[in-house]
C-alpha cells in the first residue's frame, strides 16, 4: 500500500456504542470564550484600579517609578489577550 492510502484510513476502530462524528465533534468553545471574557474583564478593572492608584493615589514620583513596570507588562498582557480572542472569534466566525 501506498502512503496515501495507509494516511487515509482510520487509526483504530471506535469502541463499542460510541459513533464518531468527524464532521461537527462536540467541543468546548462557548465554555472557554465565557472563561476568557471573564478573565479579560477581571483583569481590566484590575488595571483600571491599580491605574487610578497611580495616577491620583501614590504622590511621590519614586513610588509611581517603581510601580510602573508592574503596570505595563499588566497593560501588554491585557491587549495581548484582547487581540488573541479577537482572532479566535474570528476563526469561529469563519468556520461557522
Amino acid at each position: 500500500m501506498d502512503r496515501a492510502a495507509i494516511l487515509a484510513q482510520p487509526a483504530l476502530s471506535p469502541p463499542d456504542g460510541v459513533v464518531p462524528n468527524f464532521e461537527n465533534p462536540p467541543n468546548m468553545n462557548t465554555l472557554a470564550n465565557g472563561v476568557l471574557i471573564a478573565g479579560i474583564i477581571l483583569a481590566s478593572f484590575s488595571i483600571l484600579f491599580r491605574l487610578h492608584s497611580w495616577v491620583f493615589v501614590l504622590t511621590s514620583l519614586r513610588g509611581r517609578l517603581e510601580g510602573g513596570k508592574s503596570d505595563t507588562l499588566a497593560l501588554s498582557l491585557l491587549i495581548f489577550s484582547s487581540k488573541k480572542i479577537r482572532k479566535h472569534a474570528d476563526q469561529n466566525e469563519k468556520s461557522s
